[in-house]
């Protein structure tokens, strides 16, 4: 919702971005968490995401065109490497958290307490003293309540669309008449599909695999980044 958002919102608070780290106003008092994902499931996953946006009018929305754009760097956001690497490099600061989906996914509840003492020890420690509340904030992040959370988002779009002058944020009228004009979209899955590990295996060809090979191989020449994943049996 823009920066009038992020300077009217309130304090301590998340701000959630998909920007690289170059694009990030950084401040040695903030924290930062960067979550990541191997780029064979991510290029599966970002598929079923674009699809949804878009319009009918585009007639070939096949994987095979799309893994095409996904490894030459033509979608929203750049290069999936420029990204990752543009936070890896910064990981080892003290205000910044990184952590794989991979990892997250294998044991929710350790990572959840990692990411709560990376916050303020004392939030790890009230969750570890306190079972019930450390259980329900894990299932606030399955697959079926974020799903939950994400239905509801054009009924609270619409509620800030209702807010009163004085409280409106300007991007809003932005985006109302920005979602007003859309056309017509192919049908998008759920906001959370599947949330597995693995699941480019049902849809990389064998081509499809020599070519990330080769174009992973090109991206991280220099870096150790793809050890991030080496027990997750990528080609």
């Amino acid at each position: 919702m823009g920066a009038e958002a992020a300077e009217k919102m309130v304090r301590p608070g998340p701000i959630k971005t998909h920007l690289p780290f170059h694009k990030v106003p950084f401040s040695s008092e903030a924290k930062y968490i960067y979550a990541t994902r191997n780029p064979y499931d991510v290029c599966v996953s970002f598929y079923y995401h674009v699809v949804g946006f878009t319009p009918k009018s585009v007639e070939d929305v096949s994987f095979g065109r799309f893994h095409e754009l996904f490894i030459s760097g033509r979608l929203n956001f750049g290069d999936y490497f420029d990204h990752l690497l543009s936070w890896y490099e910064h990981r080892d600061l003290p205000n910044i958290f990184c952590f794989t989906f991979e990892d997250m996914r294998n044991d929710t509840t350790s990572w959840t307490l990692k990411v709560a003492d990376f916050l303020g020890k004392q939030y790890g420690s009230e969750l570890r003293k306190d079972p019930a509340l450390l259980h329900k904030v894990v299932s606030a992040s399955s697959k079926e309540n974020v799903n939950q959370v994400f239905s509801g988002e054009r009924a609270f779009l619409k509620k800030l669309w209702s807010l009163p002058p004085e409280k409106a944020i300007k991007s809003l009228e932005v985006q109302r008449k920005f979602v007003a004009e859309l056309p017509e979209m192919h049908e998008q899955k759920q906001f959370v599909r599947k949330g597995v590990v693995g699941d480019w295996k049902t849809h990389f060809t064998p081509d499809q695999i020599e070519k990330t090979k080769a174009w992973i191989s090109e991206k991280t020449r220099g870096s150790d980044v793809m050890q991030l994943w080496k027990n997750c049996d990528l080609p």
